[in-house]
């Protein structure tokens, strides 16, 4: 039997990050769909409220099964991670392109602003999860919960 490493503290800081990030996206999506005061022109449709609802949701699943040291959770935050910041990332470089040549210059620094911080939750996220550290805490964890 090997002998249990302790967890990382890096691994609590992406997690804690993920599982904040993510119950503020659910959150705001929550308000946007049941608040009076939010604008029609806001809600989501159905498919687009549960696909984004649930991607919110698996970060912070897997980031909390991550914490427990479950054996694939490393990889689920990894991949809910890539694809909720991604995302993000991905939708500001299209609104960036799609204002280009009419918008504010504010308005581009905001949302290049916006895809360097999700790019930075990306990089912050595989390094916790990434590094040697990391990968002998869920290696210790094999023959355990």
């Amino acid at each position: 039997m090997s002998s249990r490493v302790p967890r990382p503290k890096r691994l609590w800081a992406a997690a804690i990050m993920n599982i904040f990030v993510g119950l503020l996206s659910l959150a705001a999506l929550l308000f946007v769909l049941i608040s009076p005061q939010a604008a029609a022109e806001l809600r989501p449709g159905f498919a687009r409220a549960l696909a984004a609802g649930g991607i919110a949701t698996f970060l912070v699943v897997a980031s909390i099964a991550a914490l427990m040291g479950r054996q694939h959770a490393r990889l689920g935050m990894l991949g809910a991670a890539l694809v909720f910041f991604g995302m993000l990332a991905i939708q500001n470089v299209l609104l960036i392109a799609d204002l280009s040549g009419t918008g504010d210059p504010k308005m581009f620094q905001k949302l290049g602003s916006n895809v360097v911080r999700s790019t930075i939750e990306i990089a912050i996220n595989a390094w916790a999860l990434l590094s040697a550290k990391t990968v002998a805490f869920f290696g210790s964890r094999q023959s355990g919960p």
